[in-house]
């Protein structure tokens, strides 16, 4: 049975401090996540948990074009990751 331990961080810039909940296997194999949404039904919790560090992939396609192409070059994925962040930040 898989083991799970939650700390909740303190209050920034007025958000919502986020809960974190570290999962950790019989193999001792841990996973940090986020707790995204939690519900009580019958006297039990369960949460929806979103792992922490999600792999990213950023492509790139021209107006028009339908097909998108990854980003493979290292130069160009550092001028354009601040951006990126910002971006996925406003969405969550």
């Amino acid at each position: 049975m898989p083991k799970m331990f939650s700390s909740p961080e303190s209050q920034e810039n007025g958000q919502f401090p986020e809960t974190y909940v570290t999962l950790t296997d019989e193999a001792e194999r841990s996973l940090c996540c986020t707790v995204e949404y939690s519900i009580e039904l019958d006297n039990q919790e369960y949460v929806m948990l979103l792992p922490v560090d999600l792999p990213i992939e950023i492509f790139t396609w021209t107006q028009g074009d339908s097909d998108q192409v990854p980003v493979g070059d290292e130069m160009e994925i550092d001028r354009i990751f601040d951006t990126a962040k910002v971006v996925l930040e406003e969405q969550n």
